[in-house]
């Protein structure tokens, strides 16, 4: 879905990885500051709500949104281009839900993860945290086939 907005709405993603990457010759700290700050505006205007802001705000010191590869990453880049285009229909649907969205993530990058028993650690989630993400996952899927598509 993300991938999918990135390539509908590649002018804006565009824009906002000329306005919001660190130029080769820049200064890390001032374009770090300048994503954390939009962020910050996006949260305190009440166009992105989370329990916890931080979860998303600590993107902004180390990735490059002309790097993303990662559910997480994906998220923050969208978030980034509401100052070009807010009529992303994925904005609608994010909002409130990015709590639930990180730890999904989060349990996929978790120690552990697509390993066997023969080659390690093996990280466990139990029943009912598997069923209430795919519930979760199935709903926002749906969700998103009925107003983007």
């Amino acid at each position: 879905m993300f991938l999918i907005d990135s390539e509908r709405r590649s002018e804006y993603y565009d824009q906002m990885k000329t306005d919001y990457s660190t130029p080769l010759n820049g200064d890390k700290n001032t374009y770090c500051n300048k994503r954390r700050n939009a962020l910050k505006d996006l949260i305190r205007n009440r166009q992105v709500t989370m329990t916890s802001p931080n979860r998303l705000l600590s993107l902004a010191k180390y990735v490059e949104p002309n790097r993303a590869n990662s559910l997480k990453q994906y998220i923050y880049n969208l978030m980034l281009t509401y100052y070009y285009d807010d009529k992303s229909p994925l904005f609608g649907l994010v909002n409130g839900k990015l709590d639930k969205l990180f730890d999904i993530a989060d349990l996929r990058n978790e120690k552990g993860h697509g390993q066997t028993e023969a080659s390690g650690e093996v990280s466990m989630i139990t029943e009912a945290a598997a069923e209430s993400c795919y519930s979760f996952i199935k709903e926002f899927f749906n969700k998103y086939m009925t107003v983007a598509l």
